[in-house]
């Protein structure tokens, strides 16, 4: 994918999710499993993600490159970055390791204003990711708390592909209490 399309993806996907939760009842808004979260916990943890990546898209470029170094392969494609992610989420989970991000289990009321919010600062990530060419979208690279360094292309492909795993996991909750 290219930046244009990249884009594209990111607005859709988050755009997707923020309405999902936005047509919740508040029973479906607070279902999850033992041990799972709810929907709002998921926004905030989505949320949070988007944020963190951002900040790091808004520091100088030669701080990334001196901080972080330059990717010494090429970019994963969509699918094999999204391929890699499941396997690394099944040996954490298997070792008993959660997502290093704390959530708030945000309220039911106040929805609307976290989707708000959560498009704003996808809008804000586009913007930034905007500042870098396509070929520094290859040469670059953030670190990832579970999948290593990334290059900035496969954390833009990693972040449209979290918010579907998530989004998932809010329609499978909601489907198990209208069971």
């Amino acid at each position: 994918m290219d930046k244009s399309e990249i884009t594209k993806e990111l607005k859709e996907a988050y755009k997707g999710f923020g309405e999902r939760v936005k047509s919740l009842n508040e029973t479906e808004y607070h279902a999850h499993g033992d041990g799972k979260w709810h929907a709002g916990q998921h926004m905030d943890h989505i949320q949070k993600s988007v944020d963190m990546l951002s900040r790091a898209m808004r520091l100088p470029k030669w701080f990334i490159k001196w901080k972080f170094g330059k990717a010494n392969r090429s970019s994963r494609d969509y699918q094999g970055l999204v391929q890699r992610y499941k396997e690394r989420l099944e040996m954490a989970s298997a070792n008993g390791i959660d997502s290093p991000v704390d959530t708030q289990a945000l309220n039911f009321v106040e929805r609307n204003t976290h989707s708000a919010q959560l498009m704003a600062s996808i809008n804000r990530l586009a913007r930034r990711l905007d500042r870098y060419s396509e070929d520094e979208l290859d040469k670059m690279i953030l670190p990832h708390p579970l999948m290593g360094k990334l290059t900035l292309r496969e954390m833009m492909y990693f972040t449209i592909y979290h918010v579907k795993h998530h989004h998932e996991i809010v329609n499978r909750e909601v489907k198990l209490i209208q069971e």
